[in-house]
């Protein structure tokens, strides 16, 4: 085993000593349905392993350690998080996209929920509580391992929600949103014309997942 996940993974079980119920998070919000086997690899080039999620209203990684629940905090040093084998990249702005491949190259999905409603009670159907859980904060390289400083998280709050998909596509190093005609013709600028002409002739809706992939595989082969 790497020694660096080793550290990692004995500065975890030492630090994080607070228990919490692990029905004080709900699933609803989150990508998978339960939690998964992940590495999360930093800019430094220092990797931690965990069970992780993502949540999709905070926009935060979550680590489950027996009944623990631990949120990620400082995205900024994260470069990607990877759980069964799908491949989540920061794109600047401390948001997580997961990364997509397509014919003509790659895209990016970025699952964002909104709050409907809040209530301190669970309600039935879609709701999240995420309280009395504690991050993971200022990961740095310290003679071979890492140092972790807990934060802890203060909402209390349920959220009942709706999950929308947005869509990126990534061009000389930098992450465009491609959510509209403008974004798309923005992202692709010398193809302004070009794609103006294939929304129209074929009908694109962007909230559509498949119509944004036959736009973006036109945009990128041609």
């Amino acid at each position: 085993m790497n020694m660096k996940k080793s550290i990692a993974t004995l500065i975890l079980s030492v630090l994080f000593i607070f228990p919490i119920k692990s029905q004080e998070v709900s699933n609803t919000v989150f990508i998978f349905s339960e939690y998964h086997k992940g590495n999360v690899y930093f800019n430094n080039r220092s990797v931690i392993a965990g069970v992780l999620n993502y949540e999709t209203i905070t926009q935060q990684f979550f680590f489950k350690q027996k009944d623990m629940v631990l949120s990620l905090a400082n995205p900024e040093k994260v470069d990607s998080v990877v759980i069964s084998g799908l491949v989540f990249v920061n794109n600047k702005k401390n948001e997580f996209l997961k990364k997509v491949q397509i014919d003509k190259g790659v895209m990016y999905v970025q699952y964002r929920s909104k709050n409907i409603s809040s209530s301190h009670e669970v309600g039935f159907g879609g709701s999240s509580e995420i309280s009395n859980s504690r991050s993971i904060s200022n990961v740095t390289t310290c003679d071979g391992g890492l140092n972790f400083n807990p934060n802890q998280l203060t909402s209390k709050d349920q959220f009942k929600s709706r999950t929308d998909s947005l869509f990126w596509i990534k061009r000389n190093n930098k992450f465009f949103p491609v959510n509209s005609v403008k974004q798309t013709q923005k992202a692709f600028p010398e193809k302004y014309k070009l794609i103006q002409n294939y929304i129209l002739d074929n009908k694109s809706n962007f909230s559509s997942f498949e119509d944004v992939k036959k736009l973006l595989n036109y945009c990128l082969s041609n």
